[in-house]
């Protein structure tokens, strides 16, 4: 099999992958093997090139390999579950004399095509633990989006581009992974979940803001160097 149909941990492929490299030494003026590098850390792999496509082809990325990523198929799984789940979540905004059922539809192409932005969302929330019941203080799916984004900029040599997830693409894979919804409001496009505030990704997130208002304590570099290691943002 070629390797250009290989997935990083990302759920993009590693021809996607390579095109994305040649276009980043283009606008970055920079050598294609730093740029391989780059998009290598980005999709999941913070090791060289080569060594980022020995692991991809075993299947021992340490993070959500080729066989676990969220594809195609198991977004439209969960589509036909939720007729009215698109890009934008569960409702969408009509401009005067736009059709309902078309921008409804277009939204749904979108999220059907989402793939990459899916599988930002599943290496959050594999990092997100449940609870029995709704949680309405950890925020709504609006807000947990950006969440995924914060956290995979923080990844080894992330790119401040291509990191976007939309609403719809977050409550997507949150009903793929089997968290509950409730939405926050009549006629809202966002949910809450079952999730629990004291994941290790939500500590994570504390710790940092904590660091960065410069209210921090040893223990709390000691945890969030840990926290670092335990969600693939740093190595031990």
């Amino acid at each position: 099999m070629s390797t250009d149909l290989l997935k990083f941990p990302s759920g993009r492929s590693v021809g996607n992958c390579r095109n994305d490299a040649k276009r980043l030494a283009r606008q970055e003026n920079i050598p294609l093997h730093e740029a391989l590098d780059r998009v290598a850390a980005t999709n999941g792999v913070a090791q060289p090139w080569a060594r980022a496509m020995t692991l991809v082809g075993d299947g021992v990325t340490g993070q959500r390999s080729s066989p676990d990523a969220i594809t195609v198929d198991d977004i439209r799984a969960v589509m036909e579950k939720w007729p009215h789940l698109s890009h934008s979540g569960f409702e969408v905004s009509c401009r005067p004399n736009e059709s309902y059922r078309e921008v409804l539809a277009a939204s749904r192409k979108q999220l059907l095509e989402a793939v990459d932005e899916c599988n930002r969302a599943a290496r959050f929330l594999k990092h997100i633990e449940r609870r029995k019941t709704i949680n309405l203080k950890a925020g709504s799916s609006y807000g947990l989006k950006h969440e995924v984004e914060y956290f995979c900029h923080s990844f080894p040599n992330a790119e401040y581009t291509n990191q976007y997830v939309a609403n719809g693409s977050f409550i997507c894979v949150a009903l793929h992974l089997g968290f509950e919804v409730q939405p926050t409001h009549f006629g809202s496009p966002n949910v809450y979940f079952n999730i629990s505030s004291r994941s290790p990704v939500f500590e994570w997130r504390r710790l940092k803001d904590r660091a960065n208002g410069l209210y921090y304590y040893p223990k709390d570099v000691e945890r969030l160097a840990e926290l670092e290691v335990d969600l693939g943002l740093k190595s031990a």
